[in-house]
């Protein structure tokens, strides 16, 4: 089961822009984002998305952020990470809508965490320090769903830095 997997996720996955979302980000996992059913995901994704480049409130923004800067880092430029680097809170945490008086959501901040932490973009655009701050410091509040979100970050970030380590003992 992939960490992400929650009851949670299923119900955010429950509306069509994150489902088609998620189906391009796998596909692409898998180097099969040649597909049509890619294409077709994509159109959808795609369809509600504003002249602005950001997606309504009701569109459940951070699947289609990660796809877009997917799709963005293959052609050098990532305005979605910029977007992101917006909704970041002052302490470090996303919120779950992106207005100004949403509150940070830690289920979110993890998902984001989760998924775009290794990218070069997401890394130079938002606060990374802040956000982990805010995990350490709230790590006791945190729901099962979202401790189990966390704790494959923090063994992701101990994977990566010891990867030049192993490398060089093989």
């Amino acid at each position: 089961m992939r960490p992400e997997a929650s009851g949670r996720l299923a119900a955010e996955l429950s509306h069509a822009l994150p489902a088609a979302a998620m189906v391009v980000i796998r596909l692409d996992e898998l180097n099969q984002s040649h597909l049509p059913l890619c294409r077709r995901m994509i159109r959808t994704i795609l369809a509600p998305k504003r002249p602005t480049g950001d997606w309504r409130r009701d569109d459940h923004g951070h699947l289609p952020s990660r796809f877009a800067l997917r799709q963005w880092r293959r052609r050098g430029h990532h305005p979605r990470a910029q977007y992101l680097a917006a909704l970041q809170k002052p302490e470090g945490a996303w919120p779950r809508f992106p207005s100004a008086g949403s509150p940070p959501d830690a289920f979110v901040s993890a998902f984001v965490l989760f998924h775009l932490i290794d990218q070069r973009c997401f890394q130079s655009a938002v606060n990374i320090d802040s956000a982990l701050n805010w995990f350490h410091q709230n790590a006791a509040q945190l729901d099962p769903e979202t401790s189990k979100l966390w704790r494959s970050i923090q063994l992701k970030r101990i994977a990566r830095a010891a990867a030049p380590a192993l490398a060089a003992c093989a």
